[in-house]
C-alpha cells in the first residue's frame, strides 16, 4: 500500500511539474495583434482609413483588404564624402615594365 501511494504522489508531482513549466509561457505569451482592413488604393476619401472587420468601403464600396504588416525599414547609410578611386592592379616584381603609353620620337642622324 505504501508503494502504490509513492507512486501516485510521484504521477502527481510530475503532471504538477509538467504543468507549471507550461502556465509561465501561456501567462507571458503576447496577444496576436488584431488585423486591420483598408479600403485598396482608389482615391476615394477613406484611402488609408483602417478598418476592424472586413466588409465593403464605406466611400466606394470596393471590398476591403487586409492591410499589409508594417516591415521595418532599412537603417540609412550616410552618404560618402568621397568618390573611391578604382583599385590598382599590383605591380609584380619580376613582370617586365610595360612600354610608356607615348614612346619618344626617334631621332635620325644626318645624312
Amino acid at each position: 500500500m505504501q508503494t502504490i501511494n509513492r507512486r501516485r504522489l510521484f504521477m502527481t508531482t510530475a503532471m504538477l511539474g509538467v504543468v507549471m513549466l507550461g502556465v509561465p509561457g501561456i501567462l507571458t505569451a503576447e496577444a496576436a495583434p488584431a488585423k486591420k482592413w483598408v479600403c485598396p488604393p482608389c482615391g476615394c476619401s477613406a484611402d488609408g482609413t483602417e478598418f476592424d472587420a472586413p466588409g465593403r468601403c464605406p466611400a466606394c464600396g470596393m471590398d476591403l483588404i487586409e492591410k499589409p504588416e508594417d516591415k521595418p525599414s532599412p537603417p540609412a547609410t550616410a552618404p560618402a564624402a568621397t568618390k573611391p578611386k578604382p583599385a590598382e592592379p599590383a605591380k609584380d616584381a619580376k613582370a617586365p615594365a610595360a612600354a610608356p603609353a607615348n614612346p619618344p620620337a626617334q631621332v635620325q642622324p644626318p645624312q
